[in-house]
């Protein structure tokens, strides 16, 4: 089983150590931007809805950063969904993205990816689900790109479907009837099912899609309501390799049922 050690919630929230930048604040520095880390971290860190509504009240940029982290970030990564409805009152973009290598999270990730891959928080147990439809209803968009680069795998324009495949715990029962309760939020909310994403294995390239992800792993639920989506399991990804070609190669006669559209289980 994979371990979580590319987000390091932990460690963002308590080593913090230098002022970052503000970013779409229309001139001059938000409240935000005047103090010091420790001081924003413990704001995210212990949940203080009157500070921080304190702090927006003041004006804040629509896409305001602190240290490189979108202010919607730090609510996701302290398990803070009232957080997130502060910002959004004040007219916070749920979009906004990350722009500097910041405690872990690389450049474009925005609060959806980082609800979708995070699960420990210091303040406990993430619910991905209910981050995510939070984060949609807010008006998070669900096609998103990022970079996503953990262990040896990069992928490049990744969307928010692709990071709920590539959860590290996935085939973990209790992660993975979470991740297909998060894919169906994602693909109700206008997901696109069939998107390609440059990948780099350890220095080889090839492309993968959201269902050739799920046939990797074998995962016949995840494969079902990506094909039920309208993913294509005979989507080229280069060199002739397809999601179907990638069953064969598995020999799952359950995944090629499903991709071949066949009936049964």
């Amino acid at each position: 089983m994979k371990r979580r050690v590319w987000l390091g919630v932990c460690a963002a929230l308590a080593g913090l150590a230098s002022l970052g930048t503000c970013v779409g604040c229309g001139g001059g520095e938000s409240a935000i931007q005047t103090m010091d880390a420790a001081e924003v971290a413990a704001v995210f860190s212990t949940r203080d809805a009157g500070r921080l509504l304190e702090l927006v009240g003041d004006g804040v940029g629509r896409r305001e950063q602190f240290q490189g982290q979108a202010l919607s970030v730090w609510c996701v990564r302290a398990n803070w969904p009232e957080g997130l409805e502060i910002l959004d009152r004040a007219g916070y973009d749920p979009n906004a993205a990350n722009t500097t290598e910041a405690a872990a999270l690389l450049p474009g990730f925005a609060a959806l990816h980082v609800a979708i891959l995070t699960d420990a928080t210091p303040n406990g147990r993430l619910d991905r689900e209910a981050f995510v439809g939070r984060l949609l209803a807010l008006g998070a968009n669900p096609n998103q790109p990022c970079r996503y680069d953990n262990a040896g795998v990069t992928l490049e324009r990744a969307t928010p479907l692709h990071c709920a495949l590539l959860f590290p715990d996935t085939l973990r029962l209790d992660a993975h009837e979470a991740t297909l309760r998060v894919c169906r939020r994602l693909l109700r909310a206008g997901a696109k099912p069939d998107v390609v994403s440059p990948r780099i294995v350890k220095g080889r390239e090839d492309a993968v899609t959201p269902l050739s992800l799920a046939v990797r792993y074998g995962n016949a639920d995840l494969c079902r309501l990506l094909v039920e989506a309208g993913a294509n399991p005979r989507r080229d990804l280069g060199g002739g390799v397809t999601p179907l070609s990638l069953a064969q190669e598995r020999g799952d006669t359950a995944l090629l049922r499903i991709l071949r559209g066949e009936k049964g289980r």
